[in-house]
């Protein structure tokens, strides 16, 4: 697994996290891949990991950026600073989309579904508020990717920059990729490609 995702999402986050799960998994299964299905998608996983991971489930920052907060008064918010998904948004997507595109045993799947009914159980959710979710087992896989992938970021602008800049071989950013040699599994990759210095800042569990 890449990463132990921070929680510091409600209840009330968590049923749309999972509701947002759900309608990726029919997106991909039952939606044509036009133009605005393929946008639909890629703002439900967004939605997914903001409110799986709350307001404040930031667990990384860089240095630069630390300092900056330090001179805010403590204050991440309103100081110019990027909140970044350390595995991009397109990444986790493409990830999700050959996953569902995978055959999985019956039982795998009984499996994955069972763990995952379980655990929306224990979500103190408003009386109603999951009722008519859909039993797609694979909806299992989605949740599973989202909570593997998802690790935010504080980052200054300068560093965002580094980010976009092309390659020097002159391919593209990793303003939407990982690097060519990433691992699959380090989430801060893109960082120690670039020379970021990022470090937790907060426990994750």
């Amino acid at each position: 697994m890449k990463n132990e995702v921070l929680l510091m999402s409600t209840a009330s986050e968590m049923v749309h996290f999972y509701w947002y799960c759900a309608t990726i998994a029919q997106l991909i299964e039952h939606m044509p891949g036009t133009t605005a299905t393929r946008a639909v998608l890629l703002f439900a996983v967004r939605r997914a990991t903001d409110t799986l991971t709350g307001k404040n489930g930031v667990p990384y920052a860089s240095v630069e950026a630390l300092k900056v907060c330090v001179t805010n008064g403590g204050t991440w918010e309103g100081c110019g600073l990027r909140k970044e998904h350390a595995i991009p948004v397109t990444c986790i997507r493409d990830e999700i989309v050959a996953a569902l595109s995978t055959p999985y045993s019956a039982e795998s799947l009984a499996e994955a579904k069972e763990r995952l009914d379980e655990e929306m159980a224990a979500v103190i959710a408003k009386p109603g508020a999951l009722d008519g979710f859909p039993g797609n087992p694979r909806i299992a896989l989605v949740v599973k990717i989202i909570r593997a992938s998802t690790a935010l970021a504080w980052l200054t602008e300068k560093e965002d920059e580094l980010l976009k800049a092309r390659l020097a071989d002159g391919s593209g950013s990793l303003i939407k990729r990982m690097p060519p040699d990433w691992d699959g599994k380090d989430p801060l990759a893109r960082y120690r490609f670039c020379k970021i210095d990022v470090r937790p800042i907060c426990c994750r569990r």
